[in-house]
């Protein structure tokens, strides 16, 4: 079982719904369950850095203290590190 952990790094706030989600899905998963942490709109930031709202650190540091995977930052639209992020998510369900 995977689940992904989405959050938008140009809203501070979806990041801050994190710890939320965290604790729903792990009271509604199985312990085995991996989860895969994504921090979504990367093409924003880059386009535009100022409208970061969440750094790299704080995102590694998350994932680090909640046992994640986080395979890097993704653009839906820009089609940036999605297969990586979901081929690594398979990859670790496979393997549980």
């Amino acid at each position: 079982m995977g689940a992904l952990l989405v959050f938008d790094l140009t809203d501070r706030e979806s990041f801050e719904c994190l710890d939320h989600w965290l604790t729903e899905l792990r009271e509604n998963c199985k312990e085995s369950c991996q989860i895969a942490l994504v921090a979504n709109k990367v093409d924003l930031v880059n386009e535009d850095p100022g409208c970061r709202e969440v750094s790299v650190a704080e995102i590694e540091k998350f994932a680090e203290y909640n046992n994640l995977m986080f395979v890097g930052e993704t653009s839906a639209k820009e089609d940036i590190n999605i297969k990586e992020t979901f081929e690594s998510l398979l990859q670790a369900v496979h393997e549980e």
